[in-house]
């Protein structure tokens, strides 16, 4: 398990996903009906994720704040109709049925999400999606330049750089370190935390404490917060209790 890096990872993940959210949200006025972009649009937003889930609710609102850059408001400029399959994926269908039936113009998602919700609409509505992946992989574009179908989005291409990024990482801490820690074992782990916002770097305490082969339990008091972590085989975290958790293509 790679040392101070899943903390510091999730700050990032979570920061790329605000900006994944919003960007997502920019396609979506050169899409609307003539008609639409003349009154208050219906515009709907479909996840697989929970409604109390951190990571649906920071998608949503960095939608929401990309359409208000853009003069979209709910209950002002628009009518905004979301809907959570919490994470089921055989929820996603009738969802985007009920979304239809509602009148939406328009259907935002994020992530896996988009997979389903694009086979969902069978062309009936536009949809805009954010996705970290490869989204002609995943089935989502014929090419980059070219979306397919009624659909159109944004990419970061995570999972095709994460290699790149681990090599930059190499590179520039070299003296980085793995936790070699047995089943039973434990380890306090202090680490730089960097704090954007305040712009200044200070120590952060964590413990972790191997449970089994692929979970560990974690607690950075400082933020309050613990929770079993599940990595996998390279180390790396792909499940935070109540933060994030890893999305899978397929079934």
């Amino acid at each position: 398990m790679a040392v101070g890096s899943d903390k510091k990872a999730r700050a990032g993940r979570l920061g790329r996903r605000a900006a994944l959210g919003s960007a997502a949200a920019l396609p979506l006025l050169s899409i609307l009906p003539a008609h639409a972009r003349e009154s208050a649009p219906a515009v709907g937003f479909v996840t697989l994720l929970g409604r109390e889930d951190s990571a649906g609710n920071l998608y949503r609102d960095a939608m929401l704040e990309g359409l208000a850059q853009q003069g979209l408001v709910p209950d002002r400029s628009m009518r905004w109709l979301d809907r959570y399959a919490d994470r089921s994926r055989d929820r996603v269908a009738p969802l985007v049925a009920e979304l239809i039936a509602s009148g939406v113009e328009v259907i935002l998602t994020i992530g896996a999400s988009a997979i389903a919700t694009l086979a969902a609409t069978n062309g009936r509505v536009p949809v805009v999606y954010g996705y970290s992946g490869d989204p002609i992989a995943a089935g989502l574009a014929d090419n980059l330049a070219h979306p397919r179908g009624n659909a159109t989005g944004v990419t970061i291409m995570a999972v095709e750089t994460n290699a790149k990024r681990v090599e930059i990482l190499k590179e520039i801490a070299p003296q980085i370190r793995r936790i070699a820690l047995r089943i039973g074992q434990s380890a306090h782990v202090p680490v730089a935390w960097l704090d954007v916002a305040a712009r200044q770097v200070s120590m952060l305490e964590q413990r972790y404490e191997r449970r089994t082969e692929s979970e560990y339990w974690y607690e950075a008091a400082r933020f309050d917060y613990a929770g079993t972590l599940v990595v996998n085989s390279a180390g790396f975290p792909v499940v935070y209790p109540k933060l994030w958790e890893e999305e899978h293509l397929g079934d």
